[in-house]
Parts: structure tokens; C-alpha cells; sequence
């Protein structure tokens, strides 16, 4: 399980990206308060994809900043 924050504007463009790794993971946006300018967004995968899983949010933290914020 991973928990990541990112900017709320680019909240939509990582879980396009997440959808286009199909079947490496699934992802919920964690409760918040609307006015806040980020979303905390739990990522879970299966144990035999969590090398890949992190690998690619590592790509993808290239692109966009993703603060971890849990990482079990």
C-alpha cells in the first residue's frame, strides 16, 4: 500500500497514467476537504507487482511531483 500526494490539478493526469499500466494497480483518492490544493491518493498493488509498481511511480515522479507520504 502507497500513499501519495500530488497537486489537485494533476490529480486526474496520474490516475490516466495509472489506468494505462493495466492491471499493475488500483487507486483511490483519500478523503479530504475540497479546498485544499492536493490530493492523497492510495495506490495498492499485488505483492509480485510492487517492485514494478514503485518503479513506475518513480517515472512518473519525474513528471509530476508525487510527495510519498506512506510506503508499506
Amino acid at each position: 500500500m502507497i500513499v501519495v500526494r500530488v497537486a489537485k490539478e494533476d490529480s486526474a493526469y496520474l490516475y490516466q497514467l495509472l489506468e494505462s499500466y493495466e492491471g499493475l494497480a488500483n487507486y483511490s483518492t483519500l478523503t479530504t476537504q475540497k479546498d485544499l490544493s492536493y490530493r492523497d491518493i492510495l495506490i495498492q498493488g499485488t505483492p509480485d507487482q510492487a517492485e514494478s509498481l514503485q518503479r513506475v511511480l518513480l517515472v512518473i515522479q519525474k513528471e509530476l511531483h508525487l510527495e510519498f507520504l506512506s510506503n508499506s
